[in-house]
């Protein structure tokens, strides 16, 4: 018997903007990898952010098995309309939610907001 692999169907794409202020991204990023609770994709479109900015995001990897992470590095900043729109582009998922970097989602807020 052969097994087959099942994809896991994305709800929702969180297209998160990013340019530089590291301590907002990082704190965001915590909140919204402590509790995920929907099957999602975060889309990272950073704003051609500083050097520092830039590595850290190299290295953002999903945690808590069910958010996958794309990462856009902008070579310039687009503003915040432009850049979002770059993001929302990626989305396939049914539904697409815009983040702020400065906000910390709490425990269930996706899956609530859903």
């Amino acid at each position: 018997m052969s097994q087959v692999a099942t994809a896991r169907v994305v709800v929702c794409d969180i297209v998160l903007l990013s340019y530089n202020s590291l301590h907002l991204l990082t704190e965001c990023l915590e909140g919204l990898f402590a509790n995920p609770d929907v099957p999602s994709r975060l889309i990272i479109v950073d704003n051609a952010s500083e050097p520092d900015v830039r590595e850290f995001l190299s290295h953002v990897t999903p945690r808590g098995g069910i958010i996958d992470v794309k990462i856009v590095q902008n070579e310039e900043n687009e503003g915040f309309s432009c850049g979002m729109n770059r993001g929302i582009r990626l989305s396939s998922a049914s539904f697409v939610c815009l983040l702020n970097n400065d906000t910390v989602p709490a425990p269930h807020w996706l899956s609530r907001m859903l």
